[in-house]
């Protein structure tokens, strides 16, 4: 898993047990109480989110990572590889490593 997926999750799991703890709450069997309900929607609008934008930015530096190394006459496949992986990791790697033309 990449790091941005692993950071997506993590917020998925605590906002899903945000969600629980405002079930919690003492109410009459069957009534879900207007706080959990606003809270699990919240919940649920942050995690799909972050999970966007984790993606987006994995796939613009797998897609920089090609263009850059296929351009500077490396392997853009492998650096492509690379970025799917090892996401942030692998973009520092190569701008430090890169050839200068």
């Amino acid at each position: 898993m990449t790091r941005y997926v692993r950071l997506a999750a993590l917020c998925a799991v605590l906002m899903l047990l945000l969600g629980l703890a405002l079930f919690a709450q003492q109410t009459t069997p069957g009534e879900i109480p207007p706080e959990a309900a606003a809270g699990l929607a919240v919940a649920g609008i942050i995690t799909v989110v972050a999970i966007i934008v984790g993606l987006v930015i994995q796939i613009i530096i797998i897609v920089f990572l090609y263009k850059d190394a296929t351009r500077r006459g490396q392997s853009g496949a492998l650096w492509a590889i690379l970025g799917f992986f090892f996401g942030l990791l692998a973009l520092i790697i190569w701008l430090i490593i890169r050839p200068k033309t």
